[in-house]
């Protein structure tokens, strides 16, 4: 049982059997998360995005998803891929679906490399960022006992 409390209450066994996994407490008011349905008014839908956006990992399976979507589902016209390795098939897919595309070829682990990216494109006479999306990564997982300290 995870119980968070702000200490307004003292009696954790009672608390612990409610036959809860988490509960909080707070200003003696027991709370517990649950999952409801809910609808978002048209109001509050997101604005139309009207800059850059920029994708790390564009050239691997998410990244290109990603790309796709923001394209497809949101309208983004504006696209700055990063990857080490270009997917000239992904670029030519979005130009056809509207978007206008810039490749960047970056590794973004290299600090230096990723700052002159952001550099150039937020810079005065830039292009600036409208958003950010890090799809960029290497899949190293096992089972527990396989893990290493360095993993």
């Amino acid at each position: 049982v995870l119980i968070d409390t702000d200490g307004s209450t003292e009696d954790l066994a009672a608390l612990a059997g409610l036959d809860e996994p988490q509960l909080a407490v707070r200003a003696g008011e027991i709370l517990v998360p649950r999952l409801v349905r809910t609808t978002v008014p048209a109001e509050a839908a997101l604005p139309p995005v009207t800059g850059p956006v920029l994708v790390t990992g564009a050239g691997g399976a998410l990244g290109g998803l990603v790309a796709r979507h923001l394209v497809t589902a949101h309208g983004v016209r504006d696209l700055v891929l990063v990857s080490r390795r270009p997917s000239t098939t992904l670029v030519e897919e979005l130009r056809e679906l509207g978007a206008e595309v810039r490749w960047a070829s970056c590794d973004v682990t290299d600090r230096d490399a990723l700052a002159a990216l952001i550099g150039e494109l937020t810079a005065p006479d830039g292009p600036g960022l409208a958003g950010v999306v890090h799809a960029a990564g290497v899949v190293d997982d096992g089972v527990l006992e396989s893990l290493t300290p360095e993993r």
